[in-house]
């Protein structure tokens, strides 16, 4: 476990990291905020421990919250939580989540007209249905 600060997690995405998952601590989080690194971490810390966290390996299986997650694997987070898919059945979970999120999106801008609520771009299901039809079939 390690604890992750605005500076370390910076150097990790100008090296080419697009995010950051770990079972360890996150602080420095209004600057990770501010930044826009996406970490999704066990909780905020504030501890500071010089010297404890080291590289130990890249682009090896590992173990993060009771998942085994491989080079090549698919992972998405968001603030819910974290995803991790296998790479061999992305393409079909990414069939089955285009349908889901349509049909929640159609669904709740019914919710929004029948409530007298302005739609905004949750409900906005045109754009996502343009912006898949722009990708191709999956």
């Amino acid at each position: 476990m390690g604890f992750w600060c605005s500076e370390n997690s910076l150097s990790l995405i100008a090296g080419g990291a697009v995010g950051i998952v770990t079972n360890g601590y996150c602080r420095d989080t209004a600057e990770l905020e501010l930044e826009r690194v996406p970490i999704c971490a066990r909780g905020r810390a504030r501890t500071i421990i010089p010297g404890r966290i080291e590289m130990v390996e890249v682009q090896t299986r590992i173990g993060c919250g009771g998942v085994q997650v491989r080079p090549g694997d698919i992972v998405g987070a968001d603030d819910d939580g974290v995803i991790a898919v296998p790479l061999e059945v992305a393409v079909e979970v990414a069939r089955h989540a285009r349908a889901v999120l349509l049909h929640d999106m159609r669904s709740r801008r019914q919710h929004y007209e029948r409530l007298g609520m302005t739609p905004d771009a949750t409900v906005d299901y045109s754009t996502v249905e343009a912006y898949y039809a722009q990708l191709g079939e999956l």
